[in-house]
């Protein structure tokens, strides 16, 4: 039986990714921290093996990882409002830390570590993997983390010949979501969202919770070592459209007010959107998959709108 070993597995992702493993009959290994494998499934719970650790302490990996196949790092402190240092230490440190416990555990055959399209430079066009990272400010202090990361696993991988391949999904939507997608279908459902920012006709790109999941289990299969692969889906979604179609399955009305970007940066306090969430609502987001479906990937939900309906139905229970 193929044994795979999991960082980040209570997670939002990570818990998708565990039942994923698991139907395809591989023997997972969880590291996660105590009590937060209460998160978990009860049925999950039984069904894999969990070892609790902190990423970030070196003596957690002391006896794991000799009978691994299969990485998955989903493991990152997620929290827009972090410092660098707690996002360093965790994010860029601890991911070190996991892949010096690599070296030498010759059984390992691919490590799959999670990173995010929020690394790219902004652009109006389509962006493939090859486009360069964006210069980071204080207002992107997660995205600077994670392209801290990849330099750490491109220079383990070149370096040690570790097996890494890197994952960059967008922004990543499903059941059990409780950040920047459900952040904003809650302004929506709570009626705060009364008008638009700008004109509204930026892009976000988003991708499903199971896509991201599969898409890695997929990538540890075929993907190519040394190798970055964007994680979307097929195609972008305007935010104005997004936010009708919140507003249409909450019974809100449609926002129609448009408020310039300098007014509504000054504003944005009174509606408890944060600066980062702020930033995230104007930025346009346009990207490529074409790398990764040329593996032979197929996206269960291509098009935000299929993957929605049900998403929706999630949460008006």
């Amino acid at each position: 039986m193929t044994i795979a070993f999991l960082t980040g597995g209570t997670g939002f992702i990570g818990q998708h990714l565990i039942k994923y493993l698991l139907k395809e009959n591989y023997e997972v290994q969880l590291l996660c921290r105590k009590g937060s494998e209460k998160k978990l499934d009860p049925y999950i719970r039984k069904k894999v093996r969990i070892f609790f650790g902190d990423i970030t302490d070196e003596n957690t990996y002391k006896d794991l990882l000799g009978d691994v196949d299969l990485g998955f790092h989903f493991a990152a402190l997620f929290k827009l409002e972090a410092s660098r240092h707690e996002l360093h230490s965790v994010n860029v440190e601890g991911t070190r830390k996991l892949l010096e416990s690599c070296l030498n555990k010759k059984n390992i055959k691919r490590i799959i570590c999670c990173s995010t399209t929020g690394v790219y430079e902004l652009s109006k066009r389509q962006i493939t993997e090859d486009y360069p990272h964006r210069k980071f400010s204080d207002i992107h202090k997660y995205e600077w983390s994670k392209a801290e990361m990849e330099k750490v696993c491109m220079y383990y991988q070149k370096k040690h010949k570790l097996p890494i391949i890197i994952i960059r999904p967008t922004a990543v939507y499903g059941p059990g979501s409780t950040y920047l997608f459900y952040t904003g279908l809650k302004l929506v459902k709570d009626g705060k969202i009364k008008c638009f920012i700008g004109s509204g006709d930026n892009f976000l790109h988003m991708v499903h919770v199971e896509d991201v999941a599969r898409a890695a289990i997929h990538l540890s299969k075929k993907g190519k070592v040394g190798e970055v692969y964007n994680v979307c889906d097929d195609e972008p979604i305007p935010i104005k459209e997004m936010i009708h179609i919140f507003s249409d399955a909450f019974d809100r009305k449609r926002p129609k007010i448009k408020i310039p970007v300098f007014i509504a940066r000054r504003l944005s306090h009174l509606f408890d959107i944060s600066p980062e969430l702020f930033n995230y609502m104007i930025e346009h987001r346009h990207y490529s998959n074409a790398k990764l479906k040329k593996t032979g990937f197929k996206l269960k939900y291509p098009s935000f709108k299929e993957g929605v309906i049900e998403v929706l139905e999630h949460y008006k229970k």
